[in-house]
């Protein structure tokens, strides 16, 4: 396998009208960037280059995901509005792959949202089946919340590892782990060190990479 997680991004609010995960530098061009976010209000917008993968939710407890093929500029930090202010918080994941990256890099995905869930963790609701050698499966998930918490948060689960995560005080935290496993993926769980109620999410999904070097999409060396 020679796609990795690389690095991550984070940003929580406790009350804004818009949502920007910067991307961290650095970063190489065709790294794959997907960006997960937990919110209280809906959202009206993103940033163009992106391509929403997840939009579910309801009043109180909105969850939206969307990935993008880095060019290194300004364009790979994202930005969502809220059609009104509200809580949010949201994690980037920065994975790289040496042969460049599927015309459709995400082949499958879980996910789910609970508005004010009180719970030590928080799990993906279904297992992620079929993923073949080659490829990884990932998981980012997290709670938004309008009262700062120094939470400690990570990933669990049977084959996952954890990866990063965003343990600081804040409006809301977030973790990253990845699988190397094959076949069915045991539905991971995004761990959090007190109990409390607030939004909790996660998505679980699993990254493809081209059959051959150089084709479109990008990746360490495209291009070359």
């Amino acid at each position: 396998m020679t796609i990795s997680a690389v690095s991550a991004g984070f940003a929580s609010y406790a009350n804004t009208g818009s949502m920007t995960v910067r991307a961290p530098k650095p970063i190489n061009v065709g790294d794959l960037l997907v960006v997960v976010m937990g919110s209280y209000r809906a959202t009206s917008g993103l940033s163009a280059g992106w391509t929403q993968l997840v939009a579910s939710g309801s009043t109180g407890q909105y969850l939206r995901a969307a990935w993008r093929i880095a060019d290194g500029t300004s364009n790979d930090d994202l930005t969502y509005s809220f059609v009104t202010a509200g809580q949010a918080a949201a994690m980037m994941g920065v994975f790289r792959s040496t042969v460049g990256w599927d015309s459709g890099p995400i082949t499958q995905y879980q996910s789910n949202i609970n508005g004010a869930h009180s719970t030590w963790s928080y799990a993906l609701s279904g297992s992620l089946t079929g993923v073949t050698a080659g490829q990884l499966t990932a998981v980012i998930g997290g709670q938004s919340d309008n009262i700062s918490r120094n939470v400690a948060v990570g990933t669990t689960g049977t084959g996952w590892t954890p990866y990063a995560s965003s343990d600081v005080s804040g409006y809301g935290h977030a973790a990253i782990g990845t699988n190397t496993n094959t076949g069915t993926i045991s539905a991971p769980s995004i761990s959090f060190g007190t109990y409390f109620a607030s939004i909790k999410f996660v998505v679980g999904f699993v990254l493809k990479e081209t059959a051959s070097a150089g084709q479109p999409g990008g990746g360490l060396f495209w291009g070359q």
